[in-house]
């Protein structure tokens, strides 16, 4: 280990022109470290006046709202939409009754349906054995609720219990034929028909309300079964 240098060393050192100095344990002294100028102002000023980074845009911290979507458009040729109804048809021993009947259900519904099937026994003169009901509702999932949609739809389902069927007689509402393509066509023996006798007949709600449209229409019956 060096030793410590004597008074007298140093002074020879000194003549000699070495200066020597000597360090304090433990207080050392040292230069501080120069620290380099915050560049914060420099960096952001560079920032400022450089164009963003395609993709670089930070999204604001509250959007504003969206603007709601445009309303549904509606063909001008399609027509207000159809309202609710329904169509009951009853099948038995070759004969069919078509009637539209009352959409709300309850006792009205049931006793529209025991006087429709009365109607179709008297028509057919099957008094006994079952009768097949079927239910045509509108509107339809899947089906755009139009005038021409619904005309399309009910004259197919027509054609299908007539065809089914091959009914020799058919009790036809006639307020239906406002609902089907053509005035008519299940109303004249056409082919739509199937070539069976169509008998055209008030709706339910005025049969259910007004006697003399019954006893009229059990008239007409006796008289086509009488033929």
């Amino acid at each position: 280990m060096t030793q410590a240098l004597t008074d007298r060393s140093r002074k020879l050192l000194k003549a000699m022109g070495i200066e020597v100095y000597r360090l304090r344990h433990g207080d050392a002294a040292r230069e501080p470290v120069e620290q380099a100028p915050d560049q914060t102002p420099v960096k952001q000023a560079l920032k400022d006046t450089l164009p963003p980074l395609a993709g670089s845009e930070t999204a604001p911290a509250s959007a504003p709202p969206s603007a709601s979507p445009a309303p549904m458009t509606v063909p001008a040729d399609a027509g207000p939409a159809v309202a609710p109804f329904v169509v009951l048809c009853l099948r038995k021993a070759g004969g069919l009754v078509i009637l539209e009947a009352d959409a709300t259900g309850g006792p009205r519904q049931k006793a529209e349906r025991r006087f429709a099937v009365d109607l179709l026994a008297a028509a057919t003169g099957a008094w006994g054995g079952d009768t097949e009901a079927l239910v045509f509702s509108w509107p339809q999932a899947a089906i755009e609720n139009t005038a021409v949609a619904q005309r399309k739809a009910l004259r197919a389902f027509l054609a299908k219990q007539l065809s089914d069927a091959q009914a020799t007689v058919v009790l036809m509402d006639e307020g239906l034929s406002a609902r089907l393509p053509e005035d008519g066509a299940f109303f004249d023996g056409s082919a739509d028909a199937g070539g069976a006798d169509v008998l055209s007949v008030p709706p339910l709600t005025a049969l259910m309300s007004d006697g003399a449209l019954k006893r009229a229409l059990w008239q007409t019956l006796e008289r086509y079964g009488a033929e």
